[in-house]
C-alpha cells in the first residue's frame, strides 16, 4: 500500500486506494495513520463550513415546532377534557352508551411489577423466548459495570469482549506522502 507514484498529497482516489489494501508493514500502518488525519481533518473542515446554516435551520426548527405547540395545545386541551369527561360517563353508563359516528372506545391496561423476583424466577421457568421478549437488558450499565471493575469484573451470563477503537485527534494537518 503505498500513494501512487509521483503524488504527494492525499486525493480521494490515493485514500480509496489506501482504504482498499491490507496493512502489512509498518510503513502501511504509518500511512493509513496519516490517512486517518487528512479524513479527520477533511471532516472537521467540512462540519465547521455548514455549521453556521444547520444552527440557522435549527433555530428556525425551535421556532416552527414552539408555535406549533402553542397552537396544539389550546386544541388539545380542550379535547382531552372532553374525552375525559365522555370516559367517565360511558364508564358510569355503560349499558346507557349511544352510539355516536367516528367515536370509539378501548380498553387500556396499565401493568405494574409489584415483585421482581418472583416474575423473574416465572420467566426462568418459562420458554427462553418470553424471557428476553420481556426482559431488556441495558448494555450500558453493564459496560458501566465492567469498566467500573475492570479485571474484577463478574458477572454470571455476561462476557466481556474487548476490541480496538481508533482515536483521531489533534490539529496537524500532515499529508500523506510517499
Amino acid at each position: 500500500m503505498s500513494v501512487p507514484a509521483g503524488m504527494t498529497t492525499v486525493d480521494e482516489r490515493a485514500l480509496t486506494q489506501i482504504a482498499g489494501h491490507e496493512i502489512a508493514t509498518q510503513a502501511d500502518f504509518a500511512l493509513a495513520c496519516r490517512a486517518l488525519r487528512v479524513l479527520a481533518e477533511r471532516v472537521k473542515r467540512i462540519e465547521a463550513d455548514t455549521e453556521p446554516e444547520i444552527q440557522q435551520a435549527y433555530r428556525l426548527h425551535r421556532a416552527l415546532v414552539a408555535a406549533r405547540k402553542l397552537e396544539l395545545d389550546r386544541w388539545t386541551t380542550l379535547a382531552d377534557v372532553i374525552r375525559t369527561a365522555v370516559a367517565k360517563w360511558r364508564d358510569e353508563h355503560a349499558s346507557d352508551v349511544p352510539a355516536v359516528e367516528g367515536i370509539g372506545y378501548r380498553d387500556q391496561l396499565e401493568v405494574q411489577v409489584t415483585d421482581l423476583r418472583a416474575l423473574v424466577a416465572h420467566l426462568l421457568a418459562q420458554d427462553g423466548d418470553l424471557l428476553s421478549r420481556v426482559v431488556k437488558i441495558d448494555s450500558r450499565e453493564l459496560i458501566a459495570r465492567a469498566r467500573r471493575a475492570g479485571a474484577l469484573f463478574s458477572m454470571p451470563g455476561v462476557h466481556v469482549g474487548h476490541r480496538s477503537v481508533v482515536a483521531v485527534f489533534g490539529d496537524r494537518k500532515d499529508e500523506v506522502t510517499r
